[in-house]
């Protein structure tokens, strides 16, 4: 069969040959195909394209012509599943089903029913069972398998008649949750995935209902739109939103009618889609992680944990031993030790870690044997400066709780609770309210807490503003350091810093600290490339670190600065193993950062090298090879082995966000200030940036860039009741021991 003409698309009766391309989620695909008819191979695209070898396809779509390449690939629409003809591809099918019938199963099966076979799948699936091998457990693995493999192939062709790709998690999502229903379900209501199947975004059931005739002002829109607002709301940091600001917001994004869109929120909240508080609209699951902190913290407060006042001499023993503490440091550790929860924050120099290592001395003497202090920190990078500046083993909050990733809840039904009488966090502006609410219901009663974070730096990436709310709600008692020691202040970081924090753009410019002027994109991107090489050269690359506020989406960009910096500092050389990944080359030698949490290994903003890149034979193909990387992360002298599929996840480190810098230290920093990022001329933006530097930093861009930042206090607005929360509970009588002490 070769290719007929259907509507305005083709049909090609193919097989699979091998893999060129596949995105992490398998949303767009490039394969090779051979032609039944011609023989020929070609390259096709799409979404979900099979993958399996000797399995006839009918793929439906149109030639197109590659911009880049100038060859011609089929852009594939949709597909269906061929009729295998002899046991080649019998078998192959069977194989490809993972329903508990391999190759030998399946050669089986054709033994039995020979060229019957494929009759015998389609009409009669339960004859399957004469074949002495197929059980009716494999049997009914068998038939679930085909069904979820023909509703797979209809909502392929809905969607694609879309112009819509879903990934194949979301699809599989799809079925597993609807069933045999779905495709139905979703003819009738194309939003209802919306918010509950990860990857179904608003904008795709969009593209689907137009395809349908959906109507625009349609009430199921109408509410599936509620969570499109608020969820955008919560990608910039919002847990909620003021219900005018929605209806607003929903007025805008949908052209409805004011009438039309409040009463959509009336129906979202009779649906229980939503929840409310103050006249705050929330989706429910932020709603229940904000309640979810509140009500811990509250728990953790009023634990009855008697405080222990009699630490005078076990603090002038540690002074004595060390050096003395400050007024403010001094009143810190006495914080810790009177109540349940405390917070300390403060910006650089004013010895947080040194705070950090009375509290265990002093926890220490307190407690003996008994001491068993817990220390946690958002990164990986983080709990090990922690970790090396206190001598106390340190771990990551994530792995501490059991969190498998962003898009996973915790691992365990029965949550374990943390142990350790004493719990110190660090880094806690880092600390969203999704991982803040699981780490605060695994504390158990009774257990000291400790919050040391700088309330000046960026807020959490996440939604929340976790460690502004709990110093806002004047509930948690909170010690600020202000003094800044003398050895630190000499440091030209250490004043600028606190300079920038207090408005000051007079800022002490010299050897350490320099600002490289430049008048245009071009100088600005050029003079960042030339100086980190410098640096590099100087210091070594892994002391070095180049800060750029965005991503992409700029001609000064960190993906640009990656591009151009890989070339400079590692580029291509003869022997020198290459993994070609979407639009990135890793090279042996690359430094490299991790971007989601693993179950094992690396955090999400972890950096390593990649030290080899090996090829393998496919075992299901000798004839083609799968190549492998081996990365050493932070430096700890283990290589961890990632494949092509696993370095989707992992991106180019040479420069990296402000925001993904939080945590880490470098001995060198150079940061960009510049017009080209208007958006993103912010007083603690910069000021994160710099503080994240022990020795040098060199500022790039304009000077008016850099004034017009450090003028600009205005931070995003993040809209959370969770100081609202805290400071309503404090003002309960005998709510709180500290509020009611303040109150004397």
């Amino acid at each position: 069969m070769g290719m007929i003409a259907a509507g305005q698309h083709e049909e090609i009766l193919a097989t699979f040959t091998y893999k060129t391309y596949e995105s992490e989620n398998r949303s767009f695909c490039v394969f090779r195909f051979k032609n039944y008819d011609t023989q020929k191979e070609f390259t096709a695209v799409g979404c979900m394209l099979p993958d399996s070898k000797n399995v006839p396809v009918k793929l439906t779509g149109d030639w197109e012509l590659n911009r880049k390449s100038g060859h011609k690939q089929f852009k594939v629409a949709y597909f269906e599943q061929g009729q295998p003809n002899g046991k080649t591809e019998v078998v192959a099918f069977f194989t490809a089903l993972h329903c508990g019938i391999g190759k030998v199963k399946a050669q089986s099966v054709w033994k039995h029913f020979g060229s019957q076979t494929w009759e015998i799948v389609e009409n009669s699936p339960e004859r399957l069972l004469e074949v002495p091998m197929i059980s009716d457990r494999i049997l009914e693995r068998f038939q679930a398998a085909m069904k979820k493999n023909l509703m797979l192939r209809k909502l392929l062709k809905m969607t694609s008649k879309a112009g819509v790709s879903l990934g194949g998690e979301t699809l599989h999502s799809i079925i597993d949750r609807y069933g045999a229903e779905a495709e139905e379900l979703l003819l009738a209501n194309p939003y209802l995935p919306c918010g509950t199947i990860h990857g179904y975004t608003f904008d795709r059931a969009d593209a689907i209902a137009s395809s349908l005739g959906y109507p625009l002002d349609s009430e199921n829109r109408l509410v599936a739109a509620i969570s499109k607002v608020l969820e955008d709301a919560s990608a910039s940091g919002n847990v909620c939103l003021p219900k005018d600001e929605l209806l607003a917001g929903l007025i805008k994004f949908t052209s409805c009618s004011r009438e039309q869109c409040a009463e959509a929120i009336r129906k979202a909240f009779h649906e229980r889609k939503l929840r409310g508080a103050n006249n705050y609209i929330y989706l429910p699951k932020q709603y229940e992680q904000e309640e979810s902190v509140s009500r811990n913290i509250i728990r953790l407060m009023t634990s009855g944990l008697r405080p222990i006042t009699q630490i005078e001499s076990l603090i002038a023993d540690y002074e004595s031993a060390n050096f003395a503490f400050a007024d403010c440091q001094k009143e810190a550790i006495r914080n810790v030790f009177r109540y349940p929860v405390t917070v300390i924050t403060g910006g650089p120099g004013v010895g947080k870690t040194t705070v950090i290592k009375g509290i265990l001395a002093v926890h220490q003497q307190v407690f003996g044997a008994s001491s068993d202090p817990l220390l946690l920190a958002p990164t990986g990078k983080a709990a090990r400066r922690m970790s090396e500046a206190t001598g106390f083993p340190a771990q990551t909050i994530h792995s501490s709780v059991g969190w498998k990733g962003e898009e996973c809840d915790y691992c365990s039904q029965e949550p374990a609770i943390l142990e350790g009488n004493l719990i110190i966090i660090d880094e806690v502006s880092m600390m969203d309210q999704a991982i803040a609410s699981v780490l605060f219901e695994r504390i158990r009663s009774g257990a000291r807490v400790v919050l040391v974070g700088d309330i000046d730096q960026l807020p959490s990436v996440g939604c929340g503003n976790v460690l502004a709310d709990l110093i806002r709600s004047e509930a948690v008692p909170t010690t600020r350091l202000t003094v800044i020691f003398r050895q630190a202040g000499e440091n030209p970081i250490v004043a600028n810093a606190h300079k920038i924090n207090n408005g000051d753009s007079n800022l002490q410019f010299g050897r350490s600290f320099r600002f490289i002027q430049c008048s245009n994109e071009e100088e600005v991107f050029q003079a960042a490339c030339n100086m980190y090489t410098r640096c590099v050269k100087a210091y070594g690359d892994d002391k070095v670190i180049l800060l750029n506020p965005q991503r992409n989406n700029t001609f000064v960009s960190v993906d640009r600065f990656n591009a151009e910096l890989q070339q400079r500092i590692n580029p291509p050389a003869a022997g020198k193993m290459e993994i070609r990944v979407g639009k990135t080359s890793f090279r042996e030698g690359d430094k490299v950062m991790e971007l989601k949490n693993t179950e094992e290994g690396p955090r999400n903003g972890d950096v390593g090298y990649i030290r080899e890149i090996s090829r393998r034979p496919d075992p299901d193909d000798p004839d083609s090879f799968n190549y492998y990387a081996n990365i050493e992360w932070n430096g700890e002298g283990t290589w961890i082995e990632y494949s092509q599929d696993d370095l989707r996840h992992v991106t180019l480190a040479f420069c990296t966000t402000v925001h993904k810098s939080q945590g880490s230290e470098y001995q060198n920093v150079i940061e960009i200030v510049s017009k080209a990022h208007p958006g993103m001329l912010r007083r603690n933006l910069v000021y994160t940036g710099i503080t994240r530097a022990k020795e040098n930093v060199c500022l790039i861009g304009e000077l008016d860039a850099l004034q017009t930042a450090i003028s600009n206090t205005a931070q995003e607005v993040r809209y959370t009741l969770l100081a609202s929360r805290l400071h309503t509970a404090a003002l309960e009588e005998h709510a709180f021991p500290y509020r009611n002490e303040q109150g004397r």
